[in-house]
């Protein structure tokens, strides 16, 4: 993390700690996170270098300055924060918007982000946290307090259970839905409703019916694109302003926002089996079903040779 994304974090929380920061890039967001645990004075924490850390901590641990609640909350937050300087030091940071740069970190955000990651301490959950807090430091904003005290609640089981239904996921104007199908799927392409419901529980999806995918296409336009997921898309002829919607399983608002944190394979043959539904449903307009060649900051080309 560069040193400036460092300042902001640490500016009107821990100002004393800058001369760290400026010195000590690759782990600094451990530092402050020391101090908030160990309530040490940062004059302490400048005499130690971030490889002993783990041994200064452990000293204190076993000279009682510290509790072992306290060390193992120290602990699983270092290996977050090194985790996090991994994935940053990975990323594209160059096409971040000036209003994103101009952006610091919420203190109340990283208050309850130290609070919930310290309770962390599976190694595949340290992962998503680790992005998390790579991906607010980059875009302040990006995740919201909401955010944290869902993923603060979900356990690993949970957290699987999130990765396998995102291979069913279809887009709706850039809106992650899982198609509720009318006409029945073959038992090999049918998302368990378990699944569904467990991600219900979390706040990541929501079951409520009522709620679908839907909007007017308007015949001022001849084709519009309509969904797309992996291999595939569907575009709408039109000839006529009308409305439609589709049965879907949404996610929420907090879902969306977590779906950045895992990288999902989609299902490419549930894809074109739901697609053929859903062309089945919308009985008013034609669909037809294409080739999905490339999406690019918003811009989604396909093949013009319907498949179907």
């Amino acid at each position: 993390m560069d040193t400036n994304n460092l300042i902001n974090i640490t500016q009107g929380i821990w100002p004393t700690i800058q001369p760290i920061v400026q010195t000590l890039i690759p782990s600094t967001i451990t530092i402050p996170m020391a101090g908030l645990l160990f309530r040490k004075k940062h004059d302490e924490w400048k005499k130690i270098q971030i490889e002993e850390m783990g041994k200064v901590a452990l000293k204190m641990l076993e000279n009682g300055e510290i509790s072992p609640i306290e060390f193992i909350k120290f602990r699983n937050i270092s290996q977050i924060a090194k985790k996090a300087d991994d994935v940053f030091k990975k990323g594209n940071h160059e096409k971040k918007s000036n209003k994103a740069k101009q952006r610091n970190i919420n203190v109340d955000w990283f208050i309850r982000f130290l609070e919930a990651a310290g309770n962390v301490n599976d190694e595949q959950m340290q992962e998503l946290w680790a992005k998390i807090l790579s991906g607010e430091v980059d875009n302040p904003g990006d995740f919201s307090l909401r955010s944290i005290d869902i993923l603060k609640n979900m356990n690993k089981d949970e957290a699987i259970c999130f990765n396998n239904i995102s291979q069913y996921i279809i887009n709706h104007k850039g809106i992650p839905f899982i198609y509720r199908n009318e006409f029945p799927l073959p038992s090999n392409y049918k998302v368990p409703l378990d699944d569904v419901i467990k991600m219900s529980d979390c706040g990541i999806m929501s079951m409520d019916i009522n709620i679908g995918i839907g909007g007017t296409l308007h015949n001022r336009v001849k084709k519009a694109l309509l969904l797309y997921a992996g291999e595939y898309c569907c575009v709408a002829d039109i000839n006529k302003s009308i409305e439609y919607t589709i049965n879907a399983y949404r996610f929420t608002n907090v879902g969306k926002e977590l779906l950045r944190l895992i990288d999902y394979i989609p299902n490419n043959n549930y894809i074109l089996n739901s697609l053929r539904n859903i062309k089945k449903e919308q009985r008013h307009f034609k669909i037809t079903i294409h080739q999905l060649i490339n999406i690019n900051e918003n811009v989604i080309t396909y093949d013009s040779t319907e498949i179907e």
